[in-house]
């Protein structure tokens, strides 16, 4: 079934089938998601099966905000807290020590976790109607190429989950860019959306590749 991301029903009903376990093909600035509750082991694990995706690659969480955020995570250091204030909500992934709430399903297997903040107005709504954080890939068959409109969603996985929100066409079209600590230094582990030149005017150096 495919939901009006603009009806407050629609919504409501998006964040009652995340309740029930279900899963659900949602939009993103960057691309579509295939979302599950977090913090419910079957429905993550439903994500796998229906991606076909191998269980040791790790999910992205979302939340609505950092304070959503910081039960799920150890540490969010200052540079992070720097990029956020001036990148988010957008197309930014932060890699930060996990906290005991994280499923190791999430993370496969890791102490780190993967945090989104994304700025797509119907996610935002169903994030802050939901209450939990949503774990979501992309909404496509592992290996295939990553969608961009809930048509393109439903001709992949229709069959294999209930419910797409539509929130039409995807702003970037390109996924978050990824990024990590070491050594004191931002680096990024997945180009995107955000590029290394957009990060260096913040950090004062360019950001290498992991």
């Amino acid at each position: 079934m495919i939901l009006d991301g603009q009806s407050p029903s629609s919504i409501t009903a998006a964040a009652q089938a995340l309740q029930r376990g279900d899963l659900l093909g949602l939009p993103t600035e960057t691309v579509y998601g295939l979302a599950a509750d977090a913090n419910h082991e079957d429905a993550v694990l439903g994500i796998f099966a229906a991606k076909n995706r191998p269980h040791a690659n790790p999910l992205i969480l979302h939340f609505d905000h950092l304070a959503s955020a910081e039960p799920y995570m150890l540490a969010f250091p200052a540079v992070f807290k720097l990029l956020y204030q001036s990148f988010c909500p957008g197309p930014l992934t932060f890699i930060v020590p996990k906290s005991s709430l994280v499923s190791e399903l999430i993370t496969g297997g890791q102490e780190t976790v993967a945090i989104r903040f994304p700025k797509h107005q119907a996610l935002q709504h169903l994030l802050k109607e939901f209450g939990r954080p949503i774990a979501a890939p992309s909404a496509n068959l592992y290996g295939q190429l990553s969608p961009t409109t809930a048509q393109h969603v439903y001709s992949q996985l229709n069959g294999r989950i209930p419910f797409i929100l539509d929130g039409g066409a995807c702003d970037q079209g390109l996924e978050s860019t990824i990024i990590g600590l070491e050594n004191e230094r931002v680096l990024i582990y997945r180009y995107g959306s955000i590029t290394a030149e957009q990060l260096a005017v913040h950090l004062g150096y360019t950001p290498e590749a992991k």
